[in-house]
């Protein structure tokens, strides 16, 4: 109890803009439950721990966004901030995302360009329609302050839930990167595996598992006819919602978007 009163205090000083939706960059004492979401859906061997997210963000931590305070916590957009050469092996399948250590993120003293990976994106209020759009124009808000010397030149997802895929590649027309991934997740009583072939699929659907997707890396680029280039220049990123809280955070998983993490 004394944890979470913590907790709750310590977030409630970092609110980047007020009303009832609430973004604050991610900060380190939230990291275990950022990893919590992303296992539960995408329960890899390569694993992200805290100290692999504290180099993601150890310069920007405002791309990792928190919607609402602890332990009310309404929705999370985690956005990992590239460079060129951290971003290309990332897509093409010569990382993972538990690879992204400091020299793959982005630096603006020495970096000509940034790239965004949409790690996780999960909303726990049903009154937030269209999340990823205000997701979106809120890191606009963050690559604008940018744009002047650093311009946005990519973003991928990994995406291994039907939900992101649908969200990616048939609203927000990301197309499939070339890269070699081959990663199948499968569930038998709400139990999640991940099978790395087709023949290893058949096996455990033998053994009783349900195959649900095939994981898949979504890329886009500002030349692309993707709608996600124009929410990132909008300046709107917030409408006040109406409350039908309290929303507490790991027990209202809804509209999960699994972008290597949604």
């Amino acid at each position: 109890m004394n944890e979470t009163n913590n907790l709750k205090q310590q977030h409630a000083q970092s609110s980047l803009f007020s009303g009832s939706l609430l973004f604050k960059p991610v900060s380190p004492s939230l990291f275990p439950f950022i990893l919590q979401l992303d296992h539960k859906i995408y329960p890899t061997l390569s694993i992200v721990n805290e100290l692999i997210l504290s180099q993601w963000f150890q310069r920007n931590p405002e791309f990792g966004m928190i919607y609402g305070s602890w332990p009310d916590i309404e929705g999370v957009c985690i956005a990992i901030p590239l460079n060129l050469s951290g971003w290309q092996k990332l897509i093409k399948g010569e990382i993972k995302e538990s690879d992204l250590t400091s020299r793959s993120i982005f630096d603006e003293n020495k970096d000509s360009a940034l790239y965004l990976h949409i790690y996780h994106i999960e909303k726990f209020n049903p009154a937030l329609k269209k999340f990823h759009m205000v997701c979106f124009r809120a890191l606009g808000l963050k690559v604008q302050n940018l744009l002047k010397r650093t311009p946005l030149k990519g973003i991928s997802a990994y995406c291994v839930s039907a939900a992101g895929i649908n969200l990616f590649y048939n609203k927000l027309n990301f197309h499939e990167s070339r890269g070699h991934f081959q990663e199948y997740l499968l569930s038998r009583r709400k139990h999640i595996i991940i099978a790395h072939s087709v023949e290893e699929v058949k096996k455990k659907e033998i053994q009783g598992y349900r195959l649900i997707t095939q994981a898949k890396m979504l890329v886009s680029t500002p030349k692309e006819s993707s709608p996600v280039w124009q929410y990132l220049k909008t300046k709107n990123v917030h409408k006040p919602l109406k409350k039908q809280g309290p929303f507490i955070a790991g027990m209202n998983f809804l509209d999960t978007v699994r972008m290597s993490g949604s």
